[in-house]
């Protein structure tokens, strides 16, 4: 016998023979050589009159008893994670009652365990579905009926009888006997309200434009999608697909800010949800884009409510840091029916119909139409504009060259304004007024512009750089005078490029610098101090040409060419561009006149002490590659000889 039961066994025998009763007891026995402990229950009863002797049975319990030690630790270990995990299990009987729910299910039925405790869960668990409110189905029920694992439906949402709501993700799964007959049922349900608030968070986000709250494009068109699928499938149905373009909205976002701007976008936002029924989608496209669905809603009725939009968006006064300032709104609209092509062909043509509001005027609504002449006016420069596209990926484009001439007295100086020019998909020359209308337009210039300063300084610097008497003037942009990262970019260009700044000329059409008349001199200034030389090209054209020299301190101004071309028909145009070249020489401003076109202009403009001359008398604009191969060939003294190519 195991040493530390022996008294305990010796005292339980002593007052079963002094009681003359039956008796049970447990103890360990330690076998001689086996060198392991077995227990023994012993039953036994006094035997017959002397109560010295006992007579009984022993029986060795030691696997039961092993066996029961791991059930109780494995009981215990059950309770512990029941009771310490934060998922809610709650366990019921064939009947759906409640026989058992841990801490987390007390918490989340708000209700203590006992008072749960044969209940019906269905009086306790209120599930609904998150979106549409509508009851779900009991899932221990639908378990205790098909005796398989049933997973709550995605969208669970409890009500708690305090008002709460969580939303639960889980499973019902069934619980069996030994001999596989079931028993009830057990429920573990996860609180997901915290994950399915941020999931629904990310999916704003995802399909919201952060600023205005409006969808964004990409929901915005999955929306357009479905509409547009569902009108091919159910009965007719129209709907109406508007695009809205700000007016004037660049001048507030450049003079107040873009904190303004992001702020008058949420004003006109507003003023758009306010305009439109609840059924109605809006987004918000990018800058200063808006897009709008009218559902179930007619060309005719759509037209008077986008009509009233541009109203609303026209009487806008918005206030900021004390200015006022004013936009409006051009719409294009597209209705929307099932004979109507897909999303990219609807938003294409709802494109095109806004481009034609602006060009007939912007403050208006203008209905797709193939047959409308601006409709197809503006179908034709989005073409051009996809094709400058295609062209600059394609590098389809290049430079010609023509010659600026000296008047009088002939230089050693070669000067050439070069020129851009596209190439068509079949290798055909584009000429300048098929594309660039739509290049500035389309704010396309920017990237003509550099592209042509590249093809120049870095692709022919070499050849440039190897002729020393050649001299080079490129043409920039509105677009690119307002650019702000176009200075660094022309900054590192003429850092590398191996054609002296010197030799290297910018031109401005007047037009564009007066319209920007602050941005284009600065970089004018900014130019000349970098030691390149700066012309005024189309000067004259103006009202106030003369003024304007005194902000633009140029090297050269070129007299417009409707000047030149009636210099010898009139005393007032001679009088004009004597004019011209007498207040340009008196601030120290070289002149050259364009649009020469025979040998008697050449010689008035030598009469009036032009300095240099432009055109077709002079020199057609060639390809200038070409050019530079002429300008190579070297006359007898080693220096480059001006060999114009016609």
């Amino acid at each position: 016998m195991h040493p530390p039961d022996r008294r305990r066994v010796r005292l339980a025998w002593a007052r079963a023979a002094s009681a003359g009763e039956k008796f049970t007891i447990e103890f360990r026995v330690c076998p001689p050589g086996s060198g392991t402990t077995r227990t023994l229950r012993c039953t036994g009863e006094p035997g017959g009159d002397d109560r010295h002797t006992l007579r009984g049975a022993a029986i060795d319990v030691t696997e039961a008893r092993q066996l029961a030690s791991a059930l109780a630790d494995e009981k215990a270990r059950l309770q512990v994670t029941l009771y310490g995990i934060g998922d809610a299990v709650i366990a019921t009987d064939l009947q759906a009652r409640v026989n058992f729910l841990n801490p987390a299910a007390e918490r989340m039925l708000d209700l203590p365990g006992h008072e749960a405790i044969g209940l019906p869960l269905a009086t306790l668990l209120r599930l609904v579905d998150e979106r549409s409110g509508e009851p779900i189905a009991d899932p221990v029920v639908a378990c205790l009926r098909s005796g398989e694992r049933t997973e709550l439906p995605d969208g669970s949402t409890l009500l708690g009888h305090d008002g709460r709501r969580f939303d639960l993700a889980g499973s019902a799964a069934p619980l069996r006997a030994g001999d596989g007959s079931l028993r009830g049922a057990v429920l573990v349900c996860q609180d997901v309200t915290a994950r399915r608030a941020f999931q629904r968070e990310l999916h704003h986000q995802a399909a919201h434009d952060h600023l205005t709250g409006l969808l964004n494009r990409r929901a915005f068109e999955r929306a357009l999608d479905e509409l547009v699928t569902a009108l091919h499938r159910g009965p007719a149905r129209e709907h109406a697909l508007c695009f809205v373009d700000l007016d004037r909205f660049k001048a507030v976002n450049d003079t107040a800010g873009h904190a303004a701007g992001d702020a008058l976008l949420g004003r006109v936002a507003a003023l758009l949800r306010a305009g439109v029924r609840g059924t109605d989608v809006i987004a918000r496209l990018g800058g200063d884009e808006f897009a709008l669905i009218l559902v179930d809603c007619p060309q005719a009725q759509a037209v008077r409510v986008a009509d009233k939009l541009v109203a609303a968006v026209r009487s806008l006064r918005f206030i900021w840091e004390g200015q006022v300032h004013e936009i409006g709104a051009s719409i294009g609209l597209v209705p929307v029916t099932a004979g109507s092509g897909n999303v990219a062909t609807l938003t294409s043509q709802a494109d095109v119909a806004c481009y034609a509001a602006k060009g007939l005027g912007r403050n208006r609504v203008a209905v797709y139409s193939p047959d409308n002449e601006a409709i197809a006016r503006e179908h034709r420069e989005i073409s051009a504009a996809d094709g400058i596209r295609q062209a600059l990926e394609a590098g389809r484009f290049s430079l010609y060259a023509q010659p600026i001439v000296a008047v009088g007295t002939p230089e050693s100086e070669q000067y050439f304004e070069l020129l851009l020019r596209m190439v068509d998909g079949e290798g055909r020359l584009v000429p300048p007024g098929a594309f660039l209308p739509a290049a500035e337009r389309y704010e396309l210039m920017p990237a003509l512009d550099r592209w042509a300063i590249g093809h120049a300084l870095h692709t022919l610097g070499p050849t440039i750089a190897a002729l020393p008497a050649l001299m080079v003037s490129l043409n920039l942009s509105a677009g690119s005078i307002n650019d702000p990262s176009f200075r660094p970019w022309l900054e590192a260009a003429l850092a590398q490029t191996p054609v002296p700044v010197a030799r290297i000329g910018f031109e401005f059409a007047e037009s564009v610098a007066v319209s920007n008349l602050i941005a284009a001199g600065d970089l004018i200034q900014w130019l000349r101090a970098r030691g390149c030389r700066v012309a005024l090209d189309d000067f004259g054209t103006g009202l106030s040409s003369f003024s304007y020299l005194k902000h633009f301190p140029v090297d050269f101004v070129k007299i417009d060419g409707s000047f030149i071309a009636a210099l010898g028909h009139g005393a007032v145009d001679r009088a004009i561009v004597e004019s011209l070249n007498d207040i340009a020489h008196r601030l120290g401003v070289r002149t050259i006149a364009e649009g020469v076109e025979s040998s008697e202009t050449l010689g008035l403009l030598q009469q009036l002490g032009i300095d240099y001359a432009q055109g077709m008398a002079l020199g057609a604009p060639v390809a200038l590659g070409e050019q530079l191969a002429a300008l190579r060939e070297l006359d007898g003294g080693g220096r480059p000889k001006l060999k114009l190519v016609r």
